[in-house]
């Protein structure tokens, strides 16, 4: 089976006619998925399950352990720090 990139109209025409047989339109194809709710989706701003402690724990601990690590297998810091 094809894979297709969905973002673009002329690739869900092309999905649509290879799985249905049947040839539409690029716009009706956007009106009858606005129709349907499927409009799209845009990524939030920030995590809706983010977690403050873990994130402080994270930049505080965990990543300064990591950057040491990275340095030393690489042969020096790559920042400059």
């Amino acid at each position: 089976m094809a894979r297709y990139n969905l973002e673009h109209g002329e690739n869900r025409c092309a999905r649509i006619r290879d799985h249905f047989g049947v040839d539409l339109q690029e716009r009706l194809i956007g009106k009858y998925r606005k129709r349907w709710g499927f409009a799209p989706q845009r990524p939030a701003k920030r995590a809706l399950e983010r977690n403050p402690e873990a994130v402080r724990q994270r930049l505080e601990q965990d990543y300064p352990r990591l950057r040491a690590q990275a340095a030393q297998v690489r042969g020096g810091d790559l920042l400059g720090r």
